[in-house]
């Protein structure tokens, strides 16, 4: 039987809005920089061997869900 480890990442959205927020209401730029962060940190995670399980599904729920399988 194969075991996983779960990581719950709630803080992407604030990283990628930081990044995002000094192109004001250029929208364009804007959601290009955003996607650009959230872009890569899911890059980083996936290298370290984190599968994307569950993306946010609402305003509400910023909750990213991964799985690795256990060493």
């Amino acid at each position: 039987m194969q075991h996983f480890e779960y990581l719950i990442r709630s803080d992407l959205h604030d990283m990628a809005e930081d990044v995002a927020r000094p192109f004001g209401s250029r929208e364009r730029e804007r959601q290009k920089a955003y996607t650009e962060v959230v872009a890569a940190e899911l890059n980083k995670l996936g290298v370290l061997g984190w599968e994307l399980v569950k993306a946010p599904d609402a305003p509400t729920n910023r909750s990213w869900i991964f799985k690795r399988p256990m060493a």
